[in-house]
Formats: structure tokens, sequence, C-alpha cells
């Protein structure tokens, strides 16, 4: 299978393709609602992914699409699948536009808090603790730093250690 799909790739080209995965996900998006099967969502965020954060434009859709990965990963942490989620959340991450923690803190939020669960989950401390370190310095309140000082907590716990000495 990978081979076919190597050579239908190779045989398209490269701006051809992602102008026709736009159009497939502008329609995945329109036609189905917030509340689409879960199937269909991670074929949009699959879409989101392979097109990559460069090639979307427009402040509105990047939000969206943000949106969408975050959803996605709190699916997929449920189902606890954390590598999935890590990469939903990468992606969401990488929509985010320069001063995103003022425009859309509650989306920042819960991105850089599922980051850190999926992280700490899968044994990537580097990638946990950057996760963390965003939250706090970035939270307007103490509640907002709660969920990610648990996660902190826990993994302190588990391995005796201090992340932040």
């Amino acid at each position: 299978h990978d081979m076919i799909l190597h050579s239908a790739q190779a045989a398209v080209d490269e701006n051809e393709r992602n102008s026709m995965m736009k159009g497939l996900l502008q329609t995945l998006v329109v036609r189905t609602s917030a509340n689409c099967d879960d199937a269909i969502l991670f074929i949009i965020v699959d879409l989101i992914s392979r097109i990559g954060s460069c090639r979307i434009h427009g402040a509105e859709s990047r939000l969206l699409y943000a949106n969408l990965n975050l959803t996605a990963a709190t699916k997929a942490i449920q189902a606890a699948d954390f590598a999935s989620a890590s990469t939903c959340i990468e992606c969401g991450i990488s929509l985010l536009d320069q001063g995103h923690w003022e425009r859309s803190y509650r989306l920042s939020l819960e991105l850089f808090t599922h980051s850190a669960l999926a992280e700490w989950a899968q044994g990537n401390t580097e990638r946990m603790t950057k996760s963390i370190d965003e939250v706090f310095n970035n939270a307007k309140s103490f509640d907002d730093k709660l969920r990610a000082a648990e996660i902190k907590l826990d993994y302190e716990g588990m391995t005796g250690t201090n992340l932040f000495e």
C-alpha cells in the first residue's frame, strides 16, 4: 500500500496535491457539523497536518483548525492514545499565531495543558516540562495553572524527582 501511495503522490505535483487536500478539507469542514463523527474528525485533522500550518492562511481558519486539533486530541486522550493526541496538539499549537495567549487564551491554555499530559503519558519529560513552563508563564490565574501543576506533581511523585529545582 505504501508503494501505491508514493507512486500516486509522485504522479501529482506538490502544489496541485496541496490544493486538492485544501479543497477536500474545506468540503469536509463545511459539510460536517461541530459534532461530526470521530472518524471524520480524525480525517480532517490528518488533512490539516498533511497540509501544514505554513500553508494555512487566515486567522479564522487557523483558529478553527487549532480547535479541531484540540477536539481530536481530547478524544485521543480519552481513548488513551497519547501518541495521536500529541500529534494533534503539536499541529494545533503550530497553528497559533504570535500573541496567541492574549487573543486565544482558552485555546492556548487547553492545548499546552493537554500537551503536558500527553507528553507525560509518553515519558517525554523535556516536552512535558516545556508545556508546563508555558502554562505557568502565561496562565492568568492560579486555577488555570492547577491541571499543569497536577501533572507536574504526578510526575514528581512517580519518579521522585523535582522538575523545577
